[in-house]
């Protein structure tokens, strides 16, 4: 089978890499043409315009795109935040900012606009007492924040480890936050960022592709779970199971903060292969 895949290069899509660079997509018996894009929303829009088949889905660009009709669905988990030890997503600031109150009126450098970062942003200037309307948010790749904060370009980024831990470590900026998403869940509690996303239309006319995909993917989860983490990073955690206890917090935080206009259902958004 042949599949057109998207990737997009962060820690949470890490089995995608391993899945390929091990050989597992190959034993499945997938070819695969890979497209990297530069963030969840470009692959979101890729795969609602058909010029990709499945590939790495953020939880936000997924909703959204299936709010604006597209029908995308998750088939498999990648990546999760899970408090205290897998929070890999960290707000950084220059300068002597250390609060949300002194965060206020300036320009964040974030991956992509609505997506986790700005949730992130949201959930903490809230939590600060904090005005979000102030904050004015800049899309750009990770590999160029240093030069944005360095530059003054920008006074605060978001970005996940190792980015965000490098920023530090080099002295541009401190880490003023972490775990947004999970600083009201317990211990060991877990909610998924990205996952393998698909046109449900697609899953319904591949289902051996897709199950194929998945497996390689469980495959090299299972594989990463066995190594130890780097020290001194947050890395994602990761799992092979898709729950929807594990997507329903991120889509009501997001309704609750304004960044979606309607409730939905978790598990509208999943579709089971077994």
């Amino acid at each position: 089978m042949r599949l057109r895949f998207g990737h997009v290069q962060n820690p949470f899509s890490a089995p995608v890499l391993v899945a390929i660079e091990r050989g597992h997509l190959a034993e499945a018996g997938v070819e695969f043409e890979l497209t990297r894009f530069a963030n969840g929303s470009e692959m979101s829009r890729a795969l609602a315009l058909g010029e990709v088949d499945a590939g790495v889905g953020g939880h936000l660009q997924t909703l959204a795109a299936t709010l604006a009709g597209a029908d995308q669905v998750f088939i498999a988990p990648l990546g999760f935040e899970r408090a205290p030890d897998h929070l890999p997503i960290a707000l950084v600031a220059a300068g002597r900012i250390s609060s949300g109150r002194e965060l206020e009126g300036a320009i964040v450098g974030v991956s992509a606009l609505a997506a986790i970062s700005e949730l992130q942003l949201r959930i903490y200037m809230r939590a600060q007492g904090a005005d979000y309307g102030t904050l004015t948010l800049r899309a750009m790749p990770f590999a160029q924040l240093a030069a944005a904060l360095e530059s003054g370009e920008i006074a605060a980024a978001s970005a996940p480890d190792p980015f965000a831990a490098q920023l530090a470590a080099d002295g541009l900026a401190q880490i003023i936050d972490r775990g947004s998403l999970s600083a009201e869940l317990a211990d060991s509690e877990r909610v998924m960022i990205a996952g393998l996303a698909a046109s449900r239309a697609w899953v319904v006319s591949n289902p051996g592709a897709a199950r194929a995909i998945a497996g390689a993917l469980a495959r090299a989860i299972d594989e990463l779970r066995g190594e130890p983490a780097p020290t001194g990073l947050h890395v994602p955690y990761f799992d092979r199971s898709l729950r929807e206890a594990d997507l329903q917090p991120v889509f009501d935080l997001a309704y609750e903060h304004g960044l979606v206009d309607r409730r939905t259902q978790a598990g509208e958004l999943m579709v089971a292969l077994d």
